[in-house]
């Protein structure tokens, strides 16, 4: 019983090092990750932009679906290369919620375009951050219903 209380002590001092390490990291390259931050989300936001004006300018067409096609090829590329960046900060700094980064950069909007590959990976990890206090609730709430295909009536957020 000694031990065992112990090892959960250890545990527990350990969990709480880790958040420490974490917001340690995150203060130390904050202004180099808030300029990759960006960049991710604007990558993201462009080609969704351009897929709306492709929309509106040849919406029904063959020219726009073989345009669409394209564009929606490159911007799986982007989502995916994002996606497995943002997996990779998460892991080493923790969520960068804007709270975090100081820096209103919507972080939430690559995992809302996880793609199947993806999925696990992403909901098993925003789990665990939105237990560690570094993933807002709302933005847990908008992500899980994405990564569950969007069925049903959008979460009611506060």
């Amino acid at each position: 019983m000694k031990y065992c209380f112990t090892f959960l002590l250890l545990v527990a001092l350990a969990s709480c090092n880790t958040a420490k390490v974490k917001d340690r990291r995150l203060e130390r390259d904050r202004e180099q990750l808030v300029k990759e931050l960006s960049a991710m989300v604007e990558k993201d936001q462009n080609g969704r932009i351009q897929l709306d004006k492709l929309r509106d300018d040849f919406g029904g067409t063959e020219v726009y679906a073989f345009k669409r096609d394209s564009l929606w090829t490159v911007q799986k590329t982007i989502d995916d290369a994002n996606i497995e960046r943002l997996i990779a900060i998460t892991k080493k700094y923790g969520f960068p919620n804007v709270d975090r980064i100081k820096s209103p950069i919507p972080m939430w909007l690559i995992f809302q375009h996880t793609t199947p590959e993806y999925t696990e990976r992403v909901r098993e990890l925003i789990t665990k951050e939105h237990k560690a206090g570094r993933f807002p609730n709302n933005e847990f709430k908008i992500i899980n219903w994405h990564l569950g295909g969007r069925n049903g009536p959008l979460p009611e957020i506060n």
